[in-house]
């Protein structure tokens, strides 16, 4: 019977001596091909249809570390700015005011989105470093370009300018989705 016990207590510890090392070859498979893909995803390089050379990255870096505090001035989810932004109505001359204050900003990240590569920088891979400063002023450059920009967009046709709102609406989503 002893002999039975031990026989049995030997199989089970076999047996989890054998899974325990199949789970480990498994999860260092899986993290080496994590680790792998990452390296890939930070190194690619898109090429855009249109624009001048550039990374798109480095630019909108630039900018996000100048971009306006627009949150409570001008925030994109106040209903009078949703309203411009869904057409239903035109900007206010407050939101005029804003927008022209903030231009010259909004045009040069703007001119981020007309680039014609998109590059990895620095700090803004997909395993960025938490502190590292970019990080804390990317959502401020969404911000301001959620606000700016539609406006932006909805005051060109008011302006005479109905091309620049395409070209204003195109360079957002290359930003936005880059």
């Amino acid at each position: 019977m002893r002999r039975l016990v031990l026989s049995l207590f030997g199989l089970i510890a076999a047996l989890l001596v054998t899974g325990w090392l199949i789970f480990r070859h498994q999860a260092q498979t899986l993290g080496d091909g994590l680790v792998r893909d990452a390296v890939a995803l930070e190194a690619r390089r898109f090429e855009l249809a249109s624009g001048s050379p550039g990374e798109i990255f480095d630019c909108a870096g630039r900018e996000a570390d100048l971009s306006p505090d627009v949150s409570r001035t001008l925030p994109w989810t106040r209903p009078e700015v949703m309203a411009v932004t869904a057409g239903t109505a035109q900007p206010s001359d407050a939101m005029r005011a804003e927008l022209e204050s903030h231009r010259s900003w909004l045009e040069r990240a703007l001119a981020c989105g007309k680039l014609k590569t998109v590059a990895a920088a620095p700090g803004l891979g997909p395993f960025a470093d938490v502190r590292h400063g970019r990080r804390q002023s990317m959502p401020r450059l969404m911000e301001a370009l959620s606000s700016l920009a539609p406006l932006a967009m909805r005051d060109s046709p008011g302006r005479g300018e109905p091309g620049e709102a395409l070209e204003l609406c195109s360079a957002v989503l290359t930003l936005t989705t880059g």
